[in-house]
């Protein structure tokens, strides 16, 4: 059919799309070599919507089955089941992992610092989100309109990594390295790890990269 073939051609644009940005950044990576920053990333507790359960070392999150009476701070989400990472990025290249295993519903990336965290949120990059998302079974970006990602198999592991300079976000399955997607958009202030977390039985965690 005519929409038929009219998603295919969006989908053969968007694909050349990233191959042009893919050697883009080969380019740039052979005149200007960027030392690679392994961040230790954490969640902040201050910003954690009250239902979510965070690990002592705040290296794992998942979502509860009650509110905890916590203070209403200013950063806190008070909606949407999110937390923020606790250290802010202005410059480089840096990567981190987010085991999501088998969890149901999740969404990872990065968000402008500004954001507000207060009241229903659209998870958009116009909005200041450029994340990777598991809703109702299928991995979505949340680009301009949306795209639905296909996927061979479901990544246990996902690599973020965050090209600052360049505005860059890919997201990898870190255990095959397989391309997942990536954003191409500049950054204009400092931005946040950012979990969302809808599973109350399967945590994220945050993982080590090897080096």
């Amino acid at each position: 059919t005519c929409a038929h073939t009219h998603r295919e051609r969006e989908r053969e644009r968007e694909r050349e799309r990233l191959r042009e940005i893919l050697e883009d950044l080969m380019l740039m990576y052979l005149m200007f070599p960027l030392s690679l920053s392994l961040v230790e990333v954490t969640l902040d507790p201050k910003t954690a919507f009250p239902t979510l359960i965070l690990s002592e070392d705040r290296k794992s999150v998942y979502l509860g089955k009650k509110a905890q009476t916590l203070p209403d701070n200013p950063k806190r989400f008070n909606v949407l089941p999110c937390v923020l990472g606790a250290e802010a990025i202005d410059s480089g290249t840096v990567e981190w992992i987010v085991e999501v295993g088998k969890a149901k519903g999740w969404s990872i990336g990065i968000v402008r610092e500004s954001i507000n965290t207060k009241g229903h949120q659209y998870l958009t990059v116009n909005e200041g989100y450029w994340l990777l998302q598991l809703n109702n079974g299928e991995y979505m970006a949340s680009s301009t309109p949306s795209n639905t990602i296909i996927l061979w198999k479901s990544p246990q592991r996902i690599r973020v990594h965050l090209e600052f300079l360049f505005g860059i976000l890919s997201f990898y399955d870190a255990d095959s390295m397989e391309h997942i997607f990536t954003f191409n958009y500049p950054f204009s202030e400092r931005v946040l790890p950012f979990f969302e977390v809808w599973d109350t039985e399967i945590p994220l965690k945050i993982c080590s990269v090897d080096s």
